[in-house]
């Protein structure tokens, strides 16, 4: 396994850049299964590790306390990258589950369950959850400008489309301030570490 290119993976600076290094791991990791005779039985952990690596990294890349003050289209951004870089996992795995299986039978060894279990799994489902909220949250905000009506609509919302920082002009609804009660709740979250899925972490959020 000389010259394999996982330190693309462990240098990339962008999520684009590790979604391409995945593609250039598994089809070095591959290539070799088909010319070499690396045990199959070995190359399981192995993509386990690749995927431990893809989460440090992409944690890295992501940092949990900025997206819950980043604009909402940028926001949009950011998943949309990494929603590639799933995509590329689960594409480069099922092949790399057929290179597996067929070599398997070519070198008549012992049949072995080709199971991978990604150790960024839940970095994956947080991403998805912390998604929906921020969407959900977002036609929230939206709604009650609709509401409002174009003459009070307010100047910017929190974790919505003004800037980051989440400030904002309130607009009283009867007695009840809607825009700012709606704010309140998201800034509860901005500052905490939405990407920490330790139990700490998952408690915390």
């Amino acid at each position: 396994m000389r010259e394999f290119p996982l330190d693309e993976l462990l240098a990339a600076t962008s999520v684009k850049k590790v979604e391409h290094s995945l593609n250039l791991i598994f089809n070095h990791l591959n290539k070799k299964l088909r010319i070499c005779s690396y045990p199959i039985r070995r190359a399981l952990p192995l993509v386990e590790a690749i995927s431990g690596d893809l989460d440090t990294r992409l944690h890295a890349l992501l940092h949990g306390q900025s997206l819950m003050h980043l604009a909402y289209a940028e926001f949009e951004t950011i998943i949309a990258l990494a929603d590639g870089v799933w995509r590329t996992w689960d594409e480069n795995v099922k092949e790399f589950t057929n290179v597996a299986r067929d070599v398997t039978r070519k070198r008549n060894e012992k049949f072995i369950p080709i199971k991978i279990k990604p150790r960024h799994g839940k970095t994956q489902d947080r991403l998805k959850y912390i998604s929906n909220f921020r969407t959900n949250h977002e036609q929230l905000q939206r709604t009650i400008v609709n509401v409002l009506g174009p003459d009070q609509r307010p100047k910017r919302f929190a974790g919505g489309q003004g800037n980051s920082t989440g400030a904002f002009v309130a607009v009283e609804v009867g007695d009840f301030d809607a825009i700012e009660a709606v704010s309140q709740a998201y800034a509860a979250l901005r500052d905490v570490d939405v990407l920490d899925v330790s139990p700490e972490g998952t408690q915390i959020w």
